[in-house]
């Protein structure tokens, strides 16, 4: 994904847990922009995050994809005005409200592929 669009990271953690989770997955240096609810003066489920990671890759909104697990996150990727796509955990997943917002529900991050957007 990273050769076709540029790839951001919009968490609710610390940068100290992105970075150990980004390198011990092998994904450190994938993302052109990283950004923790640390430095939003509002959290998910608000679009502060996601909005201020459109601005940063000179994406609109409208036109960026949102993948999320949680319910506020969902909420945030949906009131930023992006397309969101859950891959929700099945031991903590959103409520059926929530998940039945989203443009599209994958099992697993390994089902998401570039074709998945390209009908949008």
């Amino acid at each position: 994904m990273a050769g076709r669009y540029p790839l951001g990271l919009a968490s609710g953690s610390s940068y100290r847990l992105i970075e150990a989770v980004l390198a011990g997955a092998g994904w450190a240096g994938v993302f052109t922009e990283v950004l923790s609810a640390d430095d939003m003066a509002h959290g998910k489920p608000a679009p502060d995050i996601y909005l201020e990671i459109a601005r940063r890759l000179k994406v609109a909104p409208d036109k960026m994809a949102v993948l999320e697990d949680s319910a506020n996150g969902i909420l945030s990727g949906l009131a930023a005005g992006a397309r969101v796509i859950a891959v929700p955990h099945s031991y903590h997943r959103p409520a059926d409200e929530v998940l039945s917002r989203v443009d599209l529900v994958l099992d697993s991050l390994r089902d998401f592929t570039p074709e998945a957007l390209a009908h949008w």
